[in-house]
């Protein structure tokens, strides 16, 4: 019995050759739908940064240290010291202090002193859809990042 089988069908390598060249041609065809998302966390995540970086710079150093908040032309400053930097903050929607409460328009200034800022702050950062807020915690000195 010499039965002759046919071998049709493709092989697990020409399989996966095949996947990786649409996995290729997918990541180029298609755009970014979270381009947005993305760039709004980015800005709360920097920012979260620079806050824990100011609070603990103030503590160790023994000097005050400031944050300029501006919503009228969405940008941040603040000093280090190595002097004076600053970030856009396109969607950067409010803030929320213990002393002045919810501020969206204006500038808001924080001061890091030789103990760290004192008091509680949030911000909100947001996109058409969602929002992303901050939170910093004087008596843990902690700052938070979560999703709205």
């Amino acid at each position: 019995m010499n039965e002759k089988t046919s071998n049709r069908g493709f092989t697990l390598t020409e399989i996966i050759v095949v996947i990786f060249i649409l996995s290729i041609f997918a990541s180029f065809v298609f755009p970014s739908f979270s381009l947005f998302t993305k760039k709004r966390t980015d800005q709360a995540t920097k920012l979260a940064s620079i806050i824990g970086f100011l609070n603990d710079t103030a503590i160790n150093r023994k000097k005050t240290y400031s944050l300029t908040i501006d919503f009228d032309g969405k940008y941040v400053i603040w000093q280090t010291p190595d002097g004076d930097k600053s970030m856009s903050a396109p969607s950067l929607d409010r803030c929320i202090t213990e002393e002045k409460g919810e501020i969206r328009e204006g500038r808001v200034v924080l001061l890091f002193g030789p103990q760290g800022l004192n008091s509680i702050f949030k911000a909100y950062f947001k996109d058409s859809d969602s929002s992303i807020g901050i939170d910093y915690n004087p008596y843990t000195r902690r700052v938070r990042i979560e999703s709205r």
